[in-house]
């Protein structure tokens, strides 16, 4: 959260390392996505695609807990069924 919100803080060198980190980031998931299903990604919606991603997973710290109801490995398997079948199967 602290990386989102408040890099406004930070001086403008340290500012410009993270957001930079932040670019390659998600530069390296839409990479990611691109290779994995190259027949869906396309330039028009990569972007969206690779947003949608990151908002699955970034919530997560929120309510996914250690021996909770679902494991962190049932979690990462249900993001790539909806990735790969969306919601239908």
């Amino acid at each position: 959260m602290a990386l989102v919100s408040d890099t406004k803080f930070l001086g403008e060198t340290q500012r410009e390392l993270i957001l930079n980190r932040q670019r390659d980031v998600v530069a390296a998931f839409t990479r990611f996505l691109k290779r994995a299903y190259p027949e869906r990604v396309t330039p028009a919606n990569q972007t969206a695609l690779t947003m949608m991603l990151f908002g699955m997973i970034n919530w997560t710290f929120t309510w996914l807990r250690p021996g909770g109801s679902m494991s962190y490995e049932a979690f990462a398997n249900e993001v790539v069924a909806v990735l790969e079948r969306g919601l239908s199967g």
